[in-house]
């Protein structure tokens, strides 16, 4: 069943989404706190110091997600870590072609469609999660 991540606060859908991440590579995610930063909602940093950072955002759709692309692309672009390997989430579902479009505008930072979550996927990943944390009886 769908979730509406709508309903949650931005910091309450940055939360939820970094633990989705978290859980979905089997590593610990660093929240960054409220407030300007530059662009990293949440980073990790690998054993051979690679950066992943990801932008978690709660646009209600693709046209607001496509209107505050820009901005991300900018902000993606000044960020100072040795390598960079971004994820972005978002609160809206999003297609193929959605995802083929904003893969193109973010490269290199974003490295394939894999690494853009929509609705869909936070829904599977949830999905998935919960099931494994369910107890059997």
């Amino acid at each position: 069943m769908p979730h509406s991540y709508l309903s949650l606060s931005p910091t309450g859908f940055e939360t939820l989404a970094t633990d989705i991440l978290s859980a979905a590579y089997s590593v610990v995610f660093e929240r960054c706190g409220e407030g300007p930063d530059g662009g990293i909602d949440c980073k990790h940093i690998t054993a051979d110091g690679d950066v992943w950072v990801s932008h978690e955002k709660r646009y209600k759709n693709i046209a607001a997600l496509s209107q505050a692309r820009p901005r991300k692309q900018q902000k993606v672009q000044v960020l100072k870590v040795p390598s960079k390997w971004c994820f972005l989430v978002t609160a809206c579902s999003l297609t193929a072609f959605n995802k083929d479009t904003i893969l193109q505008a973010m490269q290199p930072f974003i490295r394939a469609t894999a690494d853009i979550y929509g609705a869909d996927e936070l829904d599977a990943l949830l999905a998935q999660h919960l099931q494994t944390q369910t107890p059997s009886v």
